[in-house]
């Protein structure tokens, strides 16, 4: 597998991870789920996508994305906590490539 073809999908996916402003001071963070069709009109490639789609850990890797301001200091800010959540995904992608 290309390695900048993994490289290319570990960041248009991290750009994927949403950030909310609930409006009461508070925000939330989410990934939506992709699909293999979803994937490859994103840009990533096919055989990239055959493997994130049968991954075992690709609904585990969507909670931690919205469990991260729960990790982050009380204090922190929205932007800082949607860094991680994006980092939350390239390391899914790192360790699991």
């Amino acid at each position: 597998m290309d390695r900048e073809a993994i490289r290319q999908a570990m960041e248009m996916l991290s750009q994927r991870v949403v950030l909310n402003d609930r409006g009461d001071g508070g925000f939330e963070l989410w990934f939506d789920d992709l699909d293999r069709t979803q994937m490859v009109d994103l840009g990533i490639h096919e055989e990239v996508a055959d493997r994130l789609v049968g991954a075992r850990w690709w609904k585990s890797m969507i909670e931690d994305v919205a469990e991260t301001p729960e990790f982050c200091e009380p204090d922190a800010k929205p932007e800082e906590a949607l860094y991680y959540a994006q980092e939350v995904v390239r390391e899914y992608l790192r360790k699991r490539f």
